[in-house]
């Protein structure tokens, strides 16, 4: 019995450590949640910033390509 008695108050620390470990990891895991779903976030700007940048790289090109096209147009003789 007396190792029982000896055994308890050690047992109630360890379990009291696992507990605050517990608790630490918890909150570890919500900032890490957090910082997840703002790096998505950021993630999903930037495809959209790079898809509109690729848009209107294609827009400019056509241009380009018209303004060539009646500049040669216009040195042609006929």
């Amino acid at each position: 019995m007396s190792d029982l008695a000896e055994k308890l108050p050690r047992s109630r620390e360890e379990s009291k450590k696992i507990v605050d470990e517990n608790h630490t990891y918890k909150k570890r895991v919500r900032e890490l949640d957090k910082e997840l779903v703002q790096t998505r976030s950021a993630a999903q700007k930037s495809v959209k910033i790079q898809d509109k940048q690729l848009h209107l790289k294609e827009k400019i090109e056509k241009i380009l390509h018209g303004l060539e096209a009646v500049e040669v147009k216009k040195g042609d003789p006929e």
